[in-house]
């Protein structure tokens, strides 16, 4: 037999006149061939209609591999993921009831070109069991048929066929002939039995079909016809299709050895059934009207192989066309889409009518404008609703349009949320940049000198949280901008159109930078040894005598202390310095690695001097009106009583007595005292003993400390440490975190001088950020003042704001030391 596919048909013969028979139906899986006996050609492992041509016989087969074939079901199976695609809109093609379901439209578009060119189409099955599955694809099929009459009609004329071939749509109406493959075990040697098995078979189908209405009188309502006087239902009983089954080779085997052969039975073959039709095919044709139209003529014509080629290639594109995925606004699939996807009609029945509900479900009790927070939780309330009512493959189509739908009204009624530099988002509608944000979150903070306590808005600029909030603070106070103050340097624009300079990161700044140094008069670098300044670690010096603040700082004749010399200021060498910049300034605030000639826009420090020494009374602490909100217990600076060597005779002055050795270098002690002040959102302020121990209680404490050998050592160490940016506040009840604020400096009656160099690491490897070049030197302050700096708010380089912690738990940022210097 000479094979092709139907959808490449060559010129497979010359005969005038063929007979077309198909075959369809169910296969098992352990044996694909539903066509055999008739057809003993390997099956397609694809969907499609495999031809066979039998030149002696001049009939063509049609073997059609649909999804009733077991094999095709199991490989639909294992190619099912979530990449495949689906013609249904919105639905889960990896879904089995999406797959199977354009699966089995396939299949019936198959079988629908079978009966358009089929004489006779077999119907097979493994059981003896008609399955009434086939009334829905029979119907599906004629519907199918008379949605493409139009271009099944233009697609023969178009093939130049009879007049009669046109007006009907086909050659004839095709006889239908059942074939069971296995009979009953009791019967398979009860060849009366069988007989009467098949016309009781007979009986039912046709009343079967006759009531579902596929077959009526006339055949060419009908897609197909029943031999109205000739048997039409063959019960196989011989093993045949089973020649892989094991127990019939067993049973085989042993026959052979036995030497027993099978009784020959008088039943006829399924060939010899099937040549019964052809014979009347080939003869007369076939008639199967009934009724009163039995004596109407019928149509049957037997084609030649030629024009059965043209008109079936004329049909194949017609009947097995690609499916085309609906439009957004189309919403018919075809006909057998409505007559064969059940279950996902509805699926998408129930899902458009449960998408309404959960769409109100969100719209419920919304309010004008509302957060991404409170969006996420009403889509999470919607998805509820179709979860518990949507049903199907569709369902996730509809949960993914009702998010899109959610989306849709929550951009129209969204707030900003952009977010401020302590991470709380803006609260007002969503707007551009020409309106403010805000969070609506707002602190208790002081203002630079601290004499009084400022509600401050949730800032979302730097020089918002630096700079704007300070100078409104300072108006409030009426204090602040009275006193005395250092003023920073910052930029001085010289021309209107400055701008801000374009830097590379930190870190391949430090890269490329060079390392300056400025070397003083004798050649030595500030940085090679901390004594290079007369510096010296607190804690290695050795405290002086507990004497109350007001007194003069007493000598100290004790030669076994190590003491630390204050020297002269020394004069440097002039050297070239670079300019600030007149035309750029630097982005974000001034930090170690920061380019030579840049300053920033606004300052972020402040030092303030709120008058003479006297303010601070060490028995009493800081008193309420001059530094409101602090905690009970510590608004008290710590006492350093440090130890200095005088070098030069013009700073060494005689003792109470009113006897001195000049020219000699003398030793004197000092008495600082220091504060560590933390505040916390809530407007609650304290002071620090240790990096890790919050002040409490001072004055008559510290006094009794103070009077034995270890007087002003606390104050040593906390002069030496490393205070943390952040720690915990004691406020209930939840601590929130306090932030390293102001440095209180309570400076001694003495010719020497303490000068400050603030340096602040917000975070472990960042940058380090100074209130000034560092070619400016240290912050020089007054003898006997109480001076205040003021640190910021908020830490930014060029890259952006520094994000603040937010738990205890992240304890990141620390002031530098050395802090501390004296001078002469």
């Amino acid at each position: 037999m000479k094979e092709f596919s139907i959808t490449d048909i060559p010129e497979f013969s010359n005969k005038d006149r063929i007979v077309v028979v198909g075959v369809i139906g169910k296969s098992p899986h352990r044996y694909l061939n539903k066509a055999s006996p008739l057809v003993n050609s390997k099956v397609s492992e694809d969907n499609g209609i495999q031809c066979c041509w039998d030149e002696g016989q001049s009939i063509l087969y049609l073997h059609a591999t649909t999804f009733l074939d077991t094999d095709r079901l199991c490989a639909l199976v294992e190619d099912l993921n979530e990449n495949s695609k689906s013609t249904v809109k919105d639905a889960d093609a990896a879904h089995w009831l999406v797959a199977s379901g354009e699966l089995t439209i396939d299949s019936c578009k198959i079988m629908a070109l079978m009966f358009q060119l089929c004489h006779i189409v077999v119907l097979s099955s493994p059981t003896p069991v008609f399955d009434l599955g086939y009334l829905q694809l029979f119907k599906a099929i004629d519907a199918y048929r008379n949605e493409l009459s139009g271009q099944i009609e233009g697609a023969l004329i178009e093939a130049g066929v009879s007049d009669t071939w046109e007006s009907r749509g086909r050659f004839c109406c095709p006889r239908l002939l059942f074939h069971f493959r296995r009979a009953p075990t009791p019967l398979r040697k009860n060849p009366a039995g069988l007989k009467r098995l098949e016309h009781a078979i007979e009986d039912q189908i046709y009343f079967i079909l006759r009531k579902s209405r596929v077959i009526t009188n006339v055949c060419a309502k009908s897609i197909f016809a029943i031999p109205k006087n000739e048997e039409f239902v063959y019960i196989s009983a011989e093993d045949n299709n089973n020649a892989r089954d094991v127990s019939s080779l067993v049973r085989g085997l042993v026959q052979l050895c036995n030497g027993t052969q099978d009784e020959v039975s008088t039943r006829p073959t399924f060939s010899q059934f099937l040549q019964t039709h052809l014979d009347v095919a080939f003869e007369e044709g076939f008639d199967d009207n009934v009724g009163k139209y039995a004596m109407s003529t019928s149509f049957f014509e037997l084609p030649s192989a030629k024009s059965w080629s043209v008109v079936a290639k004329a049909l194949v594109p017609v009947y097995l066309s690609e499916s085309i995925a609906p439009n957004e606004d189309r919403d018919d699939y075809g006909a057998l889409f409505d007559s064969l996807a059940t279950d996902v009609r509805f699926s998408k029945a129930r899902c458009a009518k449960v998408l309404p509900i959960a769409q109100a479900s969100y719209a419920e009790g919304l309010p004008s404008h509302y957060s991404s927070q409170h969006h996420a939780h009403k889509v999470n309330v919607a998805l509820g609703v179709v979860e518990a009512m949507a049903r199907g493959p569709l369902a996730g189509g509809a949960r993914a349009r009702l998010r899109t739908a959610c989306a849709a009204t929550w951009r129209t009624r969204r707030l900003c949320e952009a977010p401020s530099l302590t991470s709380h988002p803006c609260i007002n509608p969503d707007h551009d940049n020409s309106k403010e944000h805000s969070s609506g979150v707002r602190y208790i903070s002081a203002c630079n000198c601290g004499r009084s306590k400022c509600s401050r808005e949730d800032p979302y600029t730097v020089k918002a949280a630096n700079h704007t909030f300070y100078s409104h603070a300072g108006e409030e106070c009426g204090v602040c901008n009275t006193l005395q103050s250092v003023a920073f340097p910052v930029f001085q624009p010289s021309t209107p159109s400055y701008r801000a300079a374009s830097l590379k990161s930190s870190s391949e700044e430090t890269q490329d930078r060079p390392e300056t140094r400025i070397e003083d008069g004798s050649g030595n670098s500030p940085d090679a040894s901390p004594r290079s300044e007369g510096w010296s670690q607190p804690d290695e010096l050795s405290p002086g005598s507990a004497k109350d603040e007001d007194d003069d700082e007493p000598t100290c004749n004790d030669e076994a202390l190590d003491v630390m010399p204050v020297r002269e200021e020394a004069v440097t060498e002039k050297v070239i310095s670079r300019q600030p910049s007149t035309t750029e300034y630097l982005p974000g605030m001034l930090h170690t690695h920061s380019p030579a000639g840049l300053l920033p826009a606004f300052s972020s420090w402040s030092l303030v001097c709120l008058g003479p020494s006297s303010l601070y009374s060490h028995n009493m602490g800081l008193p309420e009106h001059l530094q409101p909100g602090f905690l009970p217990h510590t608004n008290y600076l710590l006492p350093w009583d440090c130890a200095v060597r005088m070098e030069h005779a013009n700073v060494w002055r005689t003792s109470t007595r009113g006897r001195g050795k000049g020219g000699v270098p003398h030793n004197i002690t000092v008495k600082i005292f220091i504060g560590f002040e933390y505040e916390c959102p809530r407007g609650h302020r304290f002071m620090m003993s240790s990096p890790d121990t919050v002040m409490n209680g001072g004055g008559v404490s510290w006094g009794r400390e103070g009077a034995g050998p270890t007087s002003g050592a606390a104050g040593a160490r906390l002069a030496a440490s490393e205070m943390p940016l952040y720690v915990p506040c004691l406020c209930r009840p939840s601590a929130m975190l306090a932030q390293l604020i102001r440095l209180h400096v309570v400076t001694p009656k003495s010719s020497v001088h303490i000068t400050l160099a603030p340096k602040v690491q917000p975070v472990l490897g960042g940058p380090i950020f100074v209130p000034q070049p560092e070619t400016e030197g240290p912050l020089k302050l007054s003898s006997s003042a109480y001076w205040i700096l003021r640190l910021p708010y908020i830490y930014a380089d060029e890259r952006g704001p520094i994000q603040r912690p937010r738990t205890s738990a992240a304890h990141v940022g620390s002031m530098l030391t050395p802090l501390f210097g004296l001078q002469e």
